[in-house]
């Protein structure tokens, strides 16, 4: 969209072989004619998208039920698991009572110390 309206004020008699923009003499009527393009193109476009989005959620839906959702999308859909069992997800050990004392207000005690990354003689954090 900037790019658009940047035409109408930067547009040379060279450069569209006809109308200049508004920094080189041209007034508002190519800027005007710009901005209107572009309104015309933004509306064309929400319309034709909104449209589609109604087929589609009318046809098939855009949301999995929420059983599949709280089960996991991978399972449901793919019957596998995005990750190896036990590293993360509903599979992972003890996921539950941290996620559980999460609930209850429970957080860490300690603050963990920054990790530093070593390149060369530099160290980054």
């Amino acid at each position: 969209m900037v790019g658009v309206l940047l035409i109408g004020l930067l547009a040379t008699a060279v450069m569209t072989q006809g109308p200049k923009g508004l920094f080189y003499g041209g007034g508002l009527g190519q800027l005007g004619k710009q901005a209107l393009a572009m309104v015309v193109v933004a509306l064309y476009a929400f319309a034709v998208s909104y449209v589609l989005a109604l087929l589609i959620e009318r046809s098939m839906g855009f949301r999995l039920s929420r059983e599949d959702e709280v089960s996991g999308v991978d399972l449901t859909q793919h019957a596998e698991t995005a990750y190896p069992e036990g590293v993360y997800g509903h599979q992972a050990p003890g996921a539950r009572r941290w996620a559980a004392g999460l609930a209850r207000g429970r957080t860490r005690t300690t603050t963990p110390e920054p990790r530093l990354r070593y390149r060369g003689r530099r160290a980054f954090r």
